[in-house]
């Protein structure tokens, strides 16, 4: 079995990351939200709580998946979908 490159594991790495740092952006901008969405300190913790607990269930949908079909195929779908709702917020 080959070993993986370097390449490989700092993107590997980078990937892992991705949903760590969605939360260390997301932390810093609730006043933010609240006063631009103008609702209470509860909602904005509330959608912090969502946002964690969708996190938590998406584990608990692609490990399955990657168990069927391979991890590269999922890794793949679900980076496309990643990039996909990126890009979306661009029109939000």
């Amino acid at each position: 079995m080959q070993q993986p490159g370097k390449g490989f594991l700092v993107w590997l790495a980078g990937l892992s990351v991705l949903g760590f740092l969605a939360t260390d952006m997301y932390l810093p901008a609730f006043a933010a939200m609240q006063q631009d969405l103008n609702t209470s300190a509860a909602s904005v913790s509330a959608s912090l709580s969502l946002f964690l607990a969708g996190f938590a269930l998406g584990q608990l949908f692609w490990g399955p998946l990657s168990d069927r079909y391979g991890r590269k195929p999922v890794l793949l779908s679900g980076l496309a979908i990643f990039a996909i709702g990126c890009l979306g917020m661009l029109w939000v």
